[in-house]
């Protein structure tokens, strides 16, 4: 069953637009007799989980908990750079700390172009996919993989700098008008 589903999925391929939304895969997945519980945790593959569920409770297998791991590493690296970099002093627990995490945080925490911030985010999960990959052509977890950069891709699309430039003049503008407005405080 997962081979032949594999096999008919598009490659994806980071920078470029997804082929199909996940949606369309998990409608792809049922067609092709996915089981329930299997369709229930795809549905759940998604780069930006929101970490609400226990992930024995979810059912995770623990290749896709490996990629959650460090994805929730890396939040919490960034957060205590963020923090360190402010002055405030970072009281996270250490239970979340993912060392490989805390490299890729640590390596991007020079660069000042958030845009070129968020491309490199993707590309070391993109990597670490295909490290956990390597072992899982045609099975759930390639499975799992695929609907994950799906997500992922799908992000990015809705990442646009011209867009955030527009978005950012606006925000100057609202400013500078309420600091008109409040006689240049």
């Amino acid at each position: 069953m997962y081979t032949f589903l594999m096999a008919s999925l598009p490659d994806l391929r980071l920078g470029e637009r997804p082929p199909m939304t996940p949606d369309r895969l998990d409608e792809a997945a049922a067609l092709a007799q996915v089981a329930p519980d299997n369709l229930e945790i795809l549905g759940r593959c998604n780069w930006n989980f929101q970490f609400s569920c226990d992930f024995d409770a979810c059912g995770f297998p623990p290749e896709i908990r490996r990629y959650f791991d460090f994805e929730r590493g890396l939040r919490f690296a960034i957060a205590a750079l963020r923090m360190d970099k402010s002055g405030v002093a970072c009281l996270m627990p250490t239970l979340d700390s993912n060392p490989d995490a805390a490299k890729v945080a640590a390596s991007l925490s020079t660069i000042s172009n958030p845009f070129e911030r968020e491309r490199l985010l993707d590309a070391a999960r993109w990597e670490l996919l295909d490290e956990i990959g390597q072992e899982h052509r045609f099975d759930f977890i390639a499975l799992c993989i695929y609907r994950i950069r799906l997500t992922l891709l799908a992000a990015r699309i809705r990442r646009d700098p011209a867009e955030g430039r527009k978005a950012f003049g606006r925000k100057v503008e609202d400013a500078a008008a309420a600091f008109h407005v409040n006689g240049g405080r």
